[in-house]
C-alpha cells in the first residue's frame, strides 16, 4: 500500500484485497477516480447503507499519506472510543478525500490542502447582457453544493474578475452551465501520482 499508518488508535487488521487493489489503480493511473467513491465499506454487521463524510465528524482515523491525496480510514462502532473496547469493534470501512488538514476539517470543509485540479475563471466587466456580482456569487454556490469544486479566491482586476480553486474532471461540467459567454476558464490538471 502507500504504507502502513502508524497512528491508529490501536492495531488494524488491514484489507489485503484492498491494498491489492489500490496498487493496481494506481498502476492503471485510475486511483484517482476511484478514490472519489466516498465509501468502501470493510466489515458492516451492525447496519446497512452508505454513510456521507458530513456524519463522521469526531470519529476516529488513520491516514496513509499519497503523493496528492488520503485515505481515511474510520471505526464507527458506536460507542467505541477507547483501546480497552476494541474488540467490540465490528464496523471498518474506507472512506476517500482529496485534501488532508487535519481528520475534523476534512470532514467539515471543502477547502482542499493540495491543489490538484486548480483552475481560473475570467469574467470580464463588460462582456454581455450578465452582472457580475450575479455570476460570482453563482460560482460560489456551486463550490458548496459539490464536493468535487472548491473555491479559494476572486481578485478584482483592471478589466475582469479573476476567481481561482479546484474543480474535480466530473465536477467541470457545472460551470458550463450558467458561465456567460464573454467569460473564460482555465484548467490547470496536475496528476495524482
Amino acid at each position: 500500500m502507500c504504507g502502513i499508518p502508524t497512528d491508529t488508535p490501536w492495531e488494524i487488521n488491514w484489507d489485503r484485497d484492498f491494498e491489492t487493489s489500490v496498487q493496481e489503480l494506481k498502476q492503471s493511473g485510475s486511483f484517482d477516480a476511484y478514490r472519489k467513491k466516498i465509501i468502501r465499506i470493510m466489515r458492516n454487521p451492525v447496519r446497512e447503507g452508505s454513510y456521507k463524510s458530513e456524519n463522521l465528524k469526531g470519529m476516529k482515523t488513520a491516514h496513509i499519506p499519497g503523493n496528492r491525496q488520503d485515505i481515511i480510514c474510520f471505526e464507527i462502532t458506536p460507542g467505541i472510543n477507547d483501546e480497552s473496547q476494541k474488540a467490540d469493534l465490528e464496523e471498518l470501512y474506507f472512506h476517500f478525500i482529496d485534501h488532508w488538514d487535519n481528520y475534523d476539517s476534512a470532514l467539515t470543509r471543502r477547502d482542499p490542502a493540495n491543489v490538484e485540479y486548480g483552475f481560473e475563471i475570467y469574467i470580464p466587466y463588460y462582456g454581455g447582457p450578465y452582472e457580475v456580482e450575479k455570476v460570482i456569487n453563482t460560482v460560489y454556490q456551486v463550490g458548496k453544493d459539490y464536493d468535487g469544486i472548491n473555491i479559494a479566491a476572486q481578485e478584482w482586476e483592471d478589466e475582469h474578475v479573476t476567481m481561482t480553486g479546484e474543480a474535480a474532471p466530473d465536477d467541470r461540467h457545472v460551470f458550463d452551465d450558467f458561465l456567460p459567454d464573454a467569460a473564460t476558464i482555465e484548467y490547470d490538471d496536475i496528476s495524482p501520482f
